[in-house]
């Protein structure tokens, strides 16, 4: 019997829909889980479809149906609780022109919620959801590159929040 890998691969790809890195209650479900919906390719989203995973794919809207195209996604948990979590982080970093890639942490990873995002790499572990018995997939490790030209004022301040001086 052939064993498929956990790990996928994406890169090169961005953020769909919202995100909640933060863990906020949602409105409608009161859920605090921590997700992101990220586009993958149509191959991926095939092969893991077959595999039983929940892939998303795009609709066009009224009247735009001639030459549509759809895109797929799929949800990933970002998981900071669970025993093996606690052990084995996610390592989600933040990309900025010029700087270090900065890993966050539990506590400031929701600032992605808020911030314009130009582009994912990401490395996703598939997993099994006991509770809800059907599999799904995790971030193990995330590049996500803040797209600065969205933000006229990032050149403008430094890291203290204070103006750069001429």
């Amino acid at each position: 019997m052939e064993r498929k890998s956990r790990l996928i691969f994406v890169e090169n790809t961005r953020f769909i829909f919202r995100t909640n890195f933060a863990g906020l209650p949602d409105e409608k479900y009161g859920s605090k889980t921590r997700f992101a919906n990220i586009l993958i390719p149509e191959e991926l989203a095939a092969e893991l479809r077959e595999e039983g995973y929940t892939i998303g794919e795009t609709r066009p809207r009224e009247g735009e149906e001639s030459g549509f195209v759809p895109k797929y996604f799929t949800r990933c948990i970002v998981n900071y609780d669970s025993d093996y979590a606690k052990a084995n982080p996610p390592k989600i970093y933040l990309v900025e022109t010029g700087k270090e890639p900065e890993l966050l942490s539990k506590d400031n990873v929701g600032m992605i919620d808020n911030i314009y995002v130009l582009n994912v790499n990401a490395t996703l572990e598939k997993g099994y959801l006991k509770r809800y018995e059907r599999p799904v997939i995790y971030v193990k490790v995330m590049y996500v590159e803040h797209d600065e030209n969205d933000d006229p004022w990032s050149e403008t301040y430094r890291s203290d929040g204070q103006p750069i001086e001429e």
